[in-house]
């Protein structure tokens, strides 16, 4: 992982999973795993800033 990059972690209801990463200078120090539900069959984890 790079340092300032945020990465959202999705799997689709085809079954695809997928890593997406964005820059993001709130991610220093302390950082906390959230999910999304983003429908029956897809979910979605990414990194956030506390």
């Amino acid at each position: 992982m790079k340092a300032n990059m945020k990465y959202v972690l999705t799997y689709d209801s085809s079954g695809e999973l997928s890593i997406d990463e964005s820059e993001d200078s709130g991610l220093t120090g302390y950082t906390v795993i959230c999910g999304r539900n983003n429908g029956l069959d897809e979910f979605g984890f990414c990194l956030e800033p506390i």
